[in-house]
């Protein structure tokens, strides 16, 4: 849960995990064995050398993500997953929004709450910025002003929509975390400040 107050911010940090394991790569066939109630469980590793994944991976919900996870570069495919599973973490930690779904949402892989009391993150990296690659905010939302308040240090920020990484340099998970739970109950909370907001009294 998130409370706000001049600007003023805290959150619970979902658990960090500890274990490096392995990058893994989805099996993209959704037919196989391994595959359960539609979520991809299947997984080979990646054979590039000198990749690797910190915690247990999430199983992918559909092919067409996979796929997409698939279509990056080695660099940016370990660091997209990171932020993935920091969508994960954050959403099992915050009961109140009822999970998240993944979907590609402008070709982008997206993660939105089921019961839609938040604000859409979606994730990528493009061709035309090969060293870099962006977490997506909705820019109707006042999201990523109160990041660059709150965080002036931790990221490089797009305009009013998006926080941008550079590949090979570390994420900032327990600011990213925040951002991420920001997003996840938006609604909800736009909806507590005004319902808390003082009435005035008619004459």
């Amino acid at each position: 849960m998130i409370e706000q107050s001049s600007r003023q911010a805290t959150i619970a940090a979902p658990p960090r995990p500890q274990t490096v394991h392995t990058l893994l790569t989805p099996c993209l066939d959704l037919s196989c064995a391994a595959t359960v109630a539609g979520s991809v469980r299947c997984w080979f590793v990646d054979p590039q050398p000198g990749n690797s994944y910190t915690g247990a991976m999430t199983p992918f919900q559909s092919q067409a993500v996979a796929a997409k996870f698939a279509s990056y570069p080695p660099e940016a495919r370990e660091a997209l997953l990171a932020l993935r599973e920091i969508a994960w973490e954050t959403a099992r930690s915050m009961p109140e929004v009822g999970g998240i779904e993944e979907t590609l949402k402008w070709g982008e892989p997206a993660y939105g709450t089921k019961s839609k009391v938040g604000s859409t993150v979606r994730m990528d990296w493009k061709t035309r910025a090969p060293g870099s690659y962006a977490l997506y905010f909705n820019c109707q939302t006042d999201l990523v002003e109160t990041f660059r308040t709150l965080f002036p240090n931790d990221f490089v920020f797009e305009g009013n929509r998006a926080l941008v990484f550079r590949l090979g340099e570390t994420i900032p998970a327990d600011s990213v975390a925040f951002c991420m739970a920001a997003a996840f109950s938006y609604h909800l909370n736009k909806k507590k400040q005004r319902s808390s907001a003082p009435r005035r009294s008619g004459r």
